[in-house]
């Protein structure tokens, strides 16, 4: 039997990413999600997941976004944006100035480190890693990256290689299948070191060249082609597209996405393939 993963990344970041995601949860087929403890409604997220310990939680570890650190600003100058004292908005900007030795892994290991910190104070057992924009399989930050889920003994980890040929009928855009293209093969280059340091991650991953727009006919898609053991779909539901797009300029439809969680169609194409969902607590 294959196993799937379906986990919703950016909890904690708004009240209406929060929500759909204990809805799609409760009501549709969402197994874990990802929680950011740079997110403004962080304890609003923590007292929400309280009630729902099926929900498995993991660490979404942030270094961009406009956010705020959980780090004294002063002992990591490098991470931030010298205007705002938060991080850099783009993660193009972030990316560039890593490649350039402008950003100092050891400031990365003591922001990340003082997260996985900020949650488990929280009271939340954390089931798995992995990060905003993907940041943790550059080179150097996965070291990091697996220094942290060792020291915290946290077993479970994303690797955001979704297959090169992969496109499920996706009507993407060539910046988009690059952008997908470059991730994969730094996650590919990564998924050496995570083993070595023990730790467990899918066979495959999705959802990355239609996300944001992950429709339930391209959801459905991912589903015919699950051919490995176990795998990982990454999703971004959400409830008030307008709010939601006020606030992020990524393009998203948030609420198709949670539609596309709730759908029945989806529902019966798992029992269909034969496909049982699990949670990263179960991997």
């Amino acid at each position: 039997m294959k196993k799937l993963i379906i986990n919703a990344d950016d909890f904690a970041l708004h009240p209406a990413i929060n929500e759909a995601i204990i809805n799609a949860h409760i009501q549709g087929v969402l197994t874990s999600t990802s929680i950011l403890a740079t997110g403004d409604y962080f304890q609003a997220a923590v007292s929400l997941a309280s009630y729902y310990p099926k929900l498995s939680i993991g660490a979404h570890l942030c270094l961009v976004g406009g956010l705020k650190p959980i780090t004294n600003p002063q002992l990591i100058p490098s991470l931030l944006d010298p205007k705002t004292k938060r991080f850099y908005d783009n993660y193009l900007i972030f990316t560039k100035k890593f490649f350039l030795k402008q950003i100092k892994l050891s400031e990365i290991e003591l922001e990340l480190s003082n997260q996985i910190n900020f949650m488990r104070a929280h009271g939340l057992i954390l089931t798995h890693i992995d990060s905003h924009q993907h940041l943790h399989v550059l080179p150097g930050i996965n070291d990091v990256v697996a220094k942290i889920a060792q020291k915290n003994q946290i077993t479970k980890i994303r690797l955001p290689h979704e297959n090169f040929f992969f496109t499920g009928n996706y009507p993407y855009t060539f910046a988009r299948f690059l952008g997908r293209t470059i991730l994969s093969i730094f996650a590919k280059l990564s998924k050496k070191k995570f083993e070595a340091a023990q730790l467990t991650l899918p066979n495959s991953f999705f959802g990355m060249l239609a996300g944001g727009n992950l429709q339930e006919k391209y959801f459905l898609n991912i589903l015919e082609n699950i051919t490995t053991e176990t795998n990982e779909i990454m999703i971004h539901p959400g409830n008030n597209n307008k709010d939601l797009t006020r606030k992020f300029a990524w393009q998203y439809n948030w609420e198709l996405e949670l539609q596309t969680l709730l759908s029945s169609q989806v529902k019966e194409k798992l029992k269909e393939k034969n496909i049982a969902l699990i949670s990263f607590k179960d991997l």
